[in-house]
């Protein structure tokens, strides 16, 4: 019996010292396994990568009108001209040259239903992006000169891109001569000058380009921009009649 006891014994002491050996190796391999990084609650974007927006129900409207008045094969597929649009907006948050811009968005835009478009047509395209949903700067990009010297003329929140124009026509009519007023009566569109890099964009109603008749009246338009935003002479004005055509420019 006693021997019986020895071999029991013996038997139930390997039991307990294998059972603790096979927990220390499970706590010596959790130990060596490496524990997974958490991910962060809240993820950033990588430096230099802006956050593209894209056009509300409202602006969708007004954008797909602008591209159609460019030409209507733009808006052939509606879908995807905004898709186009919200490209050409990527390039504008990402800073690139206003050349690059209009170069890159004639190449997604061009072809199919618009075999070709020219330059000014793609300047007019970039143009319609900014002006409905994708300002290249903040409104607090405003230069104080030029919002303290015109401040009457502004609303007293800050301006958006899309209502350069009114602003320009509100100015004219409180301020300008009577041929300044009848003259910014037909300017649909001004891009540039809040914010800008001193290349403003004036669009009217008027047809014929530089020699259709409108020279004139575009020369008009320049004159009373040059009063309403007087620069330092570096920045360029330029009016444009419906359909892209250079009428008259000059420096403010």
């Amino acid at each position: 019996m006693g021997k019986g006891r020895w071999i029991v014994g013996g038997v139930v002491a390997l039991f307990v010292i294998g059972a603790a050996d096979s927990c220390g190796g499970d706590d010596d391999a959790k130990a060596a396994k490496p524990k997974a990084a958490k991910p962060s609650a809240t993820a950033s974007a990588p430096p230099g990568v802006s956050s593209v927006p894209s056009p509300n129900a409202h602006q969708r409207t007004e954008l797909l009108s602008a591209l159609k008045d460019i030409d209507a094969g733009l808006v052939a597929n509606e879908d995807r001209a905004v898709r186009r649009s919200v490209n050409v907006c990527s390039d504008i948050k990402d800073r690139k040259d206003s050349d690059t811009v209009k170069a890159n968005a004639k190449f997604r835009f061009e072809g199919g239903t618009v075999p070709h478009l020219s330059d000014a047509q793609s300047g007019r395209i970039v143009s319609a992006v900014q002006d409905t949903f994708c300002s290249p700067h903040k409104p607090t990009d405003i230069k104080p000169k030029k919002a303290q010297a015109h401040a009457e003329a502004e609303p007293k929140s800050s301006p958006t891109w899309s209502s350069e124009a009114d602003i320009f026509k509100r100015w004219a009519k409180s301020n300008g001569s009577a041929a300044d007023k009848a003259a910014v009566a037909h300017v649909t569109r001004v891009h540039g000058a809040f914010g800008g890099n001193g290349m403003v964009d004036v669009y009217t109603d008027w047809t014929g380009g530089m020699f259709g008749g409108h020279n004139p009246d575009g020369k008009l338009v320049v004159s009373a921009y040059q009063t309403w935003m007087p620069g330092t002479g570096s920045g360029l004005v330029t009016v444009y009649d419906a359909e892209g055509e250079i009428l008259a420019n000059g420096n403010f």
